[in-house]
């Protein structure tokens, strides 16, 4: 790194009265970040995202961090040059921390950074000590002189630099998963009742609300629109990046309709997937097979019989498998690979108005749905257990109606390890039978202590192996260090011959 430090002495000054107001917030961002602004072209997507009773996150395209403020030690001082000394055809002038030395009150330490932000028209540089010699190397000393001791000359040759700000914090970056789950409060308002049901897609609908009259009592008649979302208007409130917004919108049955975005429960979306596995049924050619191929014209016209709008049809469609068009991938893969990049950065409106028209609904000639057998499975059991609730099912019989509803093709895949987060298992007293109840991991707070507190309430001890799937979206995913740490935190393991058990840590 290039060392920006004035060869001479600098006169350090105050700024006048029209610049006291200035105040600034350093942001240390952590090294993943900075590899890839470093190698990223154009604009970095990095966004600042929060309610006004929110706790502040950072988010990045495909990370979210919270940001916490941490306390230093020694004085930040934020300066650059003054206004009518800076060149005009400069955007950004030299900005320098400075350090208190501890050998003399009247001198300053200037020490040059591992790190940098810039921020209108300032750059801060700061760097931490190498032992004593390497300080020595590198540091500037500098007296304030009275100002009948400076001759014009003296003047002429220091360079001047204006504090501007003097901070004692940084904010730092911690990662975390994003907030995901405010998707199913957002959009469960305006969810999708069913077939059969008058599920309007725009903004029509309408919701009653008690509104205190002036007199004191309330008007039963008052009426609010029910607010639908964008999927650009969801990524600005919801706590995270957009790759983990895509993938909570697929885990919640989210279909973008006319432009707007539908929940789908799992309880309205079961008849739809049983038809669905009935039609595959049809055209599966080997038994119990995972992979099944149906022309997607064939699956609209059989569902489109029972009312249901085109654009919502593709859009289960996707949730549930792909869309693909054998002819436009060979035309495609017929190319060499720099006619193809040329072909996507070209055809941005070409995608736009494919977009608009699977939200609508048109079909390709030639295209075939993949279906993801194990996911349309999966989601029937759900709707099942969502429909059972708290009161239970022995569980013999919750498995026979799951497969009966899957048909006998598919039967073979039915386990209750697909629904893991969604249920739990209570062994009857009198009887050897267990029973299962509908427990959904996003009925659960996404605050940690009081996440666990929750679950030791419902039951304990835990095992270990059950209580995992309900301590999803603490961390992200894949951070079992991050998680191990949560469960030391609030958990007391015991081990005997059954295996090993979780209790409440008392605090």
């Amino acid at each position: 790194m290039t060392n920006t430090l004035p060869l001479n002495d600098i006169i350090l000054r105050f700024p006048g009265d029209e610049h006291n107001d200035e105040s600034y917030q350093l942001l240390e961002l952590p090294g993943e970040v900075l590899k890839k602004l470093e190698g990223w072209n154009g604009s970095f997507p990095i966004t600042i995202k929060g309610r006004p009773s929110d706790d502040a996150v950072l988010c990045t395209s495909d990370a979210t961090f919270a940001l916490r403020t941490v306390t230093i030690s020694n004085s930040l001082l934020l300066c650059r040059a003054p206004p009518i000394q800076a060149p005009s055809s400069s955007s950004s002038s030299t900005s320098t921390l400075l350090k208190r030395s501890k050998q003399d009150e009247d001198s300053l330490t200037f020490e040059q950074s591992s790190r940098s932000i810039d921020e209108d028209s300032m750059t801060i540089n700061e760097s931490s000590k190498n032992g004593n010699e390497a300080s020595t190397s590198t540091a500037k000393r500098i007296r304030f002189e009275g100002t009948d001791l400076l001759t014009k000359q003296d003047k002429r040759s220091r360079p001047t630099l204006e504090i501007r700000d003097t901070r004692h914090e940084i904010l730092e970056c911690v990662p975390i998963a994003g907030n995901v789950e405010r998707i199913r409060t957002l959009l469960r308002p305006t969810a999708w009742k069913g077939i059969g049901s008058e599920n309007e897609t725009g903004f029509g609908g309408m919701i009653h609300r008690n509104e205190r009259r002036a007199g004191g009592g309330y008007a039963d008649d008052v009426k609010l629109r029910k607010k639908k979302y964008t999927r650009q208007q969801l990524l600005s409130v919801i706590q995270a990046s957009e790759v983990e917004l895509d993938k909570g919108l697929k885990e919640r049955n989210v279909v973008a309709v006319d432009g707007t975005l539908l929940l789908l429960p799992p309880d309205k979306l079961h008849s739809i997937l049983t038809i669905l596995l009935t039609l595959l049924s049809i055209h599966n050619v080997y038994e119990h097979s995972k992979s099944v191929q149906v022309p997607v014209k064939e699956v609209m016209r059989e569902l489109e019989t029972y009312e249901l709008e085109s654009g919502l049809i593709r859009g289960i469609l996707r949730l549930f498998g792909e869309i693909d068009d054998p002819e436009v991938n060979k035309t495609r893969g017929n190319k060499s690979e720099g006619e193809r990049v040329a072909e996507d950065e070209n055809d941005s409106e070409d995608r736009i108005n494919a977009r608009g028209k699977e939200e609508r609904g048109e079909v390709g000639k030639n295209e075939v749905w993949k279906a993801d057998i194990i996911r349309l499975v999966r989601e029937v059991g759900n709707g099942i257990l969502v429909d059972i609730g708290e009161k239970g099912m022995e569980v013999e019989m919750f498995l026979s109606m799951w497969r009966e509803n899957v048909g006998e093709n598919w039967n073979e895949l039915v386990d209750l390890d697909l629904l893991k987060g969604e249920y739990l298992l209570n062994s009857s007293t009198s009887t050897s039978t267990q029973t299962v109840t509908h427990f959904p991991v996003h009925s659960l707070p996404i605050n940690p202590p009081n996440r666990f507190t929750d679950l030791f309430l419902t039951r304990s001890p835990w095992k270990a192996e059950d209580m995992r799937p309900f301590l999803k979206g603490l961390t992200r995913d894949g951070d079992g260090k991050e998680l191990d740490k949560l469960v030391a935190r609030h958990v007391r393991v015991v081990r005997d011959q059954y295996g090993i058990w979780w209790f409440p840590r008392k605090t």
